[in-house]
Parts: C-alpha cells; structure tokens; sequence
C-alpha cells in the first residue's frame, strides 16, 4: 500500500493484507460475522466499493487517517500489474494479533475491479444460518457436493472435446447425438490414458485439463489442518466431561457413604420394622435424583450467568498474542464463551448422574447389614 502526500508523492509504504468481502449487497451478513459495527474504532462502514476499513496499528503505523486516500499496489488474477486508490473511511480493531498491523477490508466489487476479477472469486466462504460449525453436517455437505463436482469435473471436459472435434471434416453431418457420444469417448479416452494435465510421459502432447476450473468445497476440517483441531476439541471435551464425571461420583460416593454412617441408625430402623432392603435402596435413589436435579439447576443457572459474561466480555490474552510475529496463525486476543441451546440441559447428565452413581455405589452397603444383628444395634 501507498500513502501519498498532498502534492501526490509517496508519503509511506507497507504491505497489507487485503481481504475482499461482501459489504453492499442487501441480504450480506458479513458486518454480523466481522462483528464491525463494535469492532468499529473511527470513522464509518463503507458505502460503495472504492471505501475501505484499515486495521487501527496499520493505520497508526502508516499515518492515515479517515478520508485519506491510498493506493493499492499489486498484481491482477492474470499476473499483470495493478494499482488502484481506494479511500480509507474508518477504522477497526479485530483483535486478531499480527494480523491487525496489515489487515484492510475493501468491499468485494472494488476488490474484483482493481485485480480484474470481474464475476470471480478467489474463495467462496459459506456460513451456517446459526453461523456455529458443526463438523458431521459440513462433512455430510462436503462430500454432497464432491458428488456434483465430479459431474461438473466431466462436464468441462466433454465441453472442451465437443469443441475441438467440431474442427472435424463433416462434423456437421453428424446429429446431435453422434457428436456427444464422440466427445465423451474422446475425453474418456484421454482419461485412460492420464493424458490431461502435465505429465511428463505425454510432454507438449497432453491436454489442458478444464476440469482444473471446477469448484471445489472444503469442510473446516480440510484447510490447513484444522482437521485435528477439530478432532481435539472434540476428544478433549469428552474427556474432560469423563474426568469431571468420575471425580464427581467418587466425591459423592464419599459423601453417600459419610451419609450412610450418620443414617445407619435410621436404615436399621426401617429394615427393623419390616421395610425391604429393595425399598430402602431405591428410596436413596430417588433422593439422589432429586438432590442432583436440584443441585444442576442451581448450577446451570450460575454456569449460563457466567457464560453469557464471558460471552460479552470475554477473556483479553493480548500481551501473548502480540508476541506472534506470524500472520499466518489468526487467532483472536480475546476468548469469547458463546451460550448455546444446549447449555441449558447439558449440565443435568453429569449433575444428575455423578449424584446417582454415587449414591448407589454407597448404598450397596444396605445390603450387606443382617437382620440378625439389627436388634442388638436397636439396643444399643
């Protein structure tokens, strides 16, 4: 990027990292997703495409201010070189680490004008309507889409062969269906044979493949990955949910057994007076039940407090962040919680349970007392 002065010449200069996103269009979430109206330092959102965002550290670090112009200087899709002004109308704080001294937001049109990209991308991103991921869904869509994509794969070629064979004598003596069914040997035939692409084997005799211009859909989990962050995640969860669990049960089988020894006397009593060791053993269960139900909604309720202040507040991890000297790693210098449907029962399996497992780990002792001896304690 160039900053120039008042007469026009260059004032400063740095690289950016520029990133093309849909602002205008009417239906676009991309101000929800970015989080730009909060993230918003100075100045204001874009309103047509030759507007952009400036990071506030490149800002600061280049000396621009809102209505200054810049100029972009880089290199179209074709490789050729651009240089297009674009004028900086606000800027923004992402809390993204290293990223934040190179980051610019440019609208995806103006984007597409100053790289000649008219009508393409160079990346499609898709969002879910609750903008959360969830990895079996994406996966399941992924490999819907693979499906279609080998047929678009196909189709490009047979295109490519139909065009190349119209150059054919008495190509137009031929219906319609000869030639589709030629086109689709041809670019079958070349398959076989490994002839599109460069291999080295065919030399300057291999094909073009068009098939090299059919979309592609990655899940989360396929880019630079992020795969077994995902799978960490996941595994890290349970396991943690199973440590917790287990801690919980042998601290409450601890307490069901402290419990027992202060109602020994009260479960010889009712074994005494003819109630089943059956009865007794499930009457603890039911108040463990009811004590864990009790306990989880306290719990959650505290728990979803605490989340919904995390998720507006955050933890600020700025300090470590800004010691990355990478902007390949963008990760954010604040950690958010985010309160999510299942919140609001998930507590209840570990809370309910650990109680229950507990308790019936403790009362096995009920069965072990003999009616023999019940009355000689009864006496004592």
């Amino acid at each position: 990027m160039d900053v120039p002065d008042e007469n026009g010449e260059t004032k400063a200069q740095g690289p950016v990292y520029a990133l093309g996103i849909d602002f205008l269009s009417p239906n676009s979430r991309q101000i929800e997703i970015w989080k730009l109206e909060r993230r918003l330092v100075d100045g204001r959102l874009p309103e047509n495409m030759n507007e952009v965002l400036l990071g506030t550290k490149l800002a600061e670090r280049l000396g621009i201010a809102p209505e200054d112009t810049v100029t972009f200087i880089g290199s179209t899709m074709h490789n050729a070189f651009t240089t297009h002004n674009f004028t900086v109308v606000g800027t923004f704080k992402l809390n993204l680490g290293p990223v934040d001294r190179q980051m610019m937001l440019v609208d995806i049109s103006g984007a597409r004008l100053a790289l000649d990209m008219e009508d393409a991308a160079s990346e499609i991103l898709g969002f879910s309507e609750s903008l959360l991921y969830e990895d079996i869904a994406e996966v399941a869509l992924r490999q819907n889409f693979k499906s279609h994509g080998d047929s678009i794969e196909q189709y490009l070629r047979d295109t490519q062969s139909y065009e190349t064979l119209s150059h054919m004598n008495r190509w137009e003596d031929m219906i319609e269906d000869e030639k589709m069914t030629l086109s689709k040997q041809r670019s079958q035939g070349l398959a076989d044979n490994d002839m599109y692409g460069t291999n080295n084997e065919w030399g300057e005799d291999a094909v073009e493949d068009p098939g090299i211009f059919s979309p592609v859909m990655l899940a989360l989990r396929d880019a630079n990955q992020m795969g077994t962050m995902v799978d960490f995640s996941n595994a890290a969860m349970a396991i943690m949910l199973v440590i917790f669990l287990a801690i919980v049960m042998i601290v409450l089988w601890n307490m069901g057994l402290m419990s027992g020894l202060r109602r020994y006397g009260e479960i010889g009593m009712r074994l005494a007076i003819g109630e089943s060791k059956g009865q007794v053993y499930r009457s603890m269960i039911i108040e463990s039940v009811i004590i864990g139900f009790i306990g989880s909604i306290i719990g959650t309720a505290m728990g979803l407090g605490l989340t919904y202040y995390m998720q507006e507040v955050g933890v600020d991890y700025s300090e470590a962040m800004e010691s990355l000297g990478s902007t390949e790693i963008i990760m954010s210098n604040v950690f958010y919680a985010q309160v999510t449907p299942e919140l609001y029962y998930i507590g209840f399996i570990p809370g309910v349970l650990a109680t229950v497992l507990g308790t019936m780990m403790a009362g096995r002792a009920i069965y072990k007392r003999e009616m023999a001896q019940l009355f000689k304690e009864l006496e004592t």
